[in-house]
């Protein structure tokens, strides 16, 4: 499991084992050669102070390699999203969040999205059920 204080190494080699692909690796691994020191969460924070950040960035990590990440690493990068509509993504595609983790991407989204809500509601949009607390896969 890759948790926020892993060793940004232990995360490339997470990221290449799920195939992330050639640009991704490389810019990581230039990273990791100018901070050997990094972890996970110096990455985030590299990440988040960039003006162009975009939180479908955290799409595309839950989808590559979601499952390999600890809670806390997921609920870090759950906190970053701004956009209501990646929550609602991540919760139909992804079917390993945590009750702790299902309820913090609703309420991301909660209020904000009244049609994709009904929708909901409705069942014409399906969403994965939350694992309970100790539950893998």
């Amino acid at each position: 499991m890759i948790e926020l204080k892993s060793k940004l190494a232990d995360y490339i080699q997470a990221l290449k084992a799920s195939g992330a692909c050639g640009p991704v690796v490389d810019w990581h691994d230039a990273v990791l050669k100018e901070h050997p020191e990094y972890t996970v969460e110096d990455l985030g924070h590299l990440f988040t102070n960039k003006e162009d950040f975009d939180d479908g960035w955290a799409f595309w990590v839950f989808e590559l390699m979601g499952k390999e990440m600890a809670e806390d690493f997921r609920l870090y990068t759950i906190g970053l999203i701004k956009s209501p509509k990646w929550c609602v993504e991540l919760l139909q595609t992804c079917d390993y969040f945590s009750e702790k983790e299902h309820a913090l991407l609703k309420a991301k989204y909660t209020g904000k999205l009244p049609t994709v809500e009904k929708e909901i509601w409705d069942g014409k949009v399906v969403l994965q059920t939350a694992k309970a607390v100790g539950v893998k896969g």
